[in-house]
């Protein structure tokens, strides 16, 4: 649950900063890193990290979520900043 929900939050990150072109590294290496927590934490057989799939789709749920958020957050943040905003 709590690697859901960080997958949830990078998602929010990346889709906020980022182009489309950083989520399939960043998928990539969730995997991973979910694969050998799961393994080897729970010393479980390989057949369980096909649960993969959840924290992938949080992610990328994450990142819609970013992405539609990005013309709301964006305004306030350079407003904080005391910069201009890009936003034409």
């Amino acid at each position: 649950m709590t690697f859901l929900i960080f997958a949830l939050l990078s998602g929010i990150f990346f889709g906020i900063y980022c182009q489309v072109f950083v989520l399939i590294p960043a998928t990539l290496a969730m995997a991973a890193t979910y694969s050998i927590v799961a393994f080897f934490d729970s010393g479980i057989d390989i057949s369980w990290a096909s649960l993969i799939l959840v924290p992938s789709v949080g992610l990328q749920g994450g990142y819609i979520i970013g992405l539609n958020s990005r013309g709301f957050v964006i305004p306030r943040l350079a407003r904080g900043n005391g910069s201009q905003s890009k936003r034409i």
